[in-house]
């Protein structure tokens, strides 16, 4: 035989009210006084003797003109440098090797510009595979730009180019 056992609810306790903190409006000042301060002006001291003196120096002396960089100085395209436009040179050749294997994609160059418009300097930021990067580099040699100017004079550049792969 098995026994029920029957358990009494607990008591109901009440909640706990808590109370709301009290909120006592403050008036707000008025940020303009009525009457603005007077402007003083100050007198200077007469009674301070001044005795002009050739070694003392007044003021600040105007700094020495800032040298000439050494080297090469490549600039970046943006604000008062223009950026290069391409004027001639072969497209890049889709290797047969990337084509069979169905590669399309972008190759990322970062290439240096020079004065006089041809490009002196290619490194590859992004590559593809297959010979992809390879033809890229070698076509992006061969181009010819309108050198980049700055201030009407042109200058030689860091530029970044992509050259893009798509099968047709």
């Amino acid at each position: 035989m098995v026994k029920q056992v029957k358990f009494k609810q607990p008591p109901k306790q009440e909640l706990q009210q808590i109370p709301k903190p009290k909120i006592k409006k403050v008036p707000i000042p008025d940020p303009t006084p009525d009457e603005p301060e007077p402007i003083r002006e100050e007198d200077p001291d007469e009674d301070l003797d001044f005795v002009a003196d050739d070694s003392l120096i007044l003021g600040v002396p105007d700094a020495p003109p800032a040298p000439e960089p050494e080297g090469p100085v490549r600039f970046v395209v943006g604000g008062n440098i223009t950026e290069p436009e391409r004027l001639s040179g072969p497209n890049p050749l889709y290797p047969e090797a990337a084509r069979r294997a169905r590669i399309q994609g972008v190759v990322v160059l970062e290439c240096t510009i020079g004065k006089s418009g041809k490009v002196t300097n290619v490194n590859v930021l992004r590559g593809l595979p297959l010979g992809l990067t390879e033809a890229a580099e070698s076509a992006v040699k061969k181009w010819t730009f309108k050198a980049s100017t700055l201030n009407g004079k042109p200058v030689e550049v860091l530029y970044i180019l992509t050259v893009r792969f798509n099968l047709q």
